[in-house]
């Protein structure tokens, strides 16, 4: 069936292939109210990495919903990560990133004079060509 399963809000539904080829293989989860938290403080690291790493490339991207996120905000959250997972390798890298993107980005909001940050909500996305 492709409905969402019973007792779940959605289903994530991926096709992959494995790095050395053969067949795809799709792989689909129940997402279940047991994975929603009520405060970003309560996410798992790992959760609060997958947050840190999809809100960075919201930011590279300048994405309308990313506008009142910081590249600041994204490092703070990188910080409160346990020691053990601020210490890996690839968070290592991504702070790094961050840090970079930080001190070179001086874009300006490219949403801001059709829809000024105030008065952003689901009602209206505008779209820049």
């Amino acid at each position: 069936a492709d409905g969402v399963p019973t007792g779940a809000f959605a289903e994530l539904r991926v096709r992959y292939k494995a790095p050395d080829g053969g067949p795809s293989k799709r792989l689909a989860v129940p997402l279940t109210g047991a994975l929603v938290r009520s405060d970003r403080a309560q996410a798992t690291p790992g959760g609060t990495l997958a947050l840190v790493a999809a809100g960075f490339a919201e930011k590279l991207r300048a994405a309308y919903w990313a506008r009142t996120l910081s590249y600041e905000d994204l490092l703070v959250q990188l910080d409160g990560l346990p020691a053990a997972w601020r210490d890996k390798p690839d968070v290592i890298e991504l702070r790094g990133l961050i840090d970079r993107a930080l001190r070179l980005d001086r874009r300006p909001d490219r949403f801001e004079g059709e829809l000024p940050v105030a008065s952003m909500g689901f009602d209206h996305v505008p779209v820049v060509q």
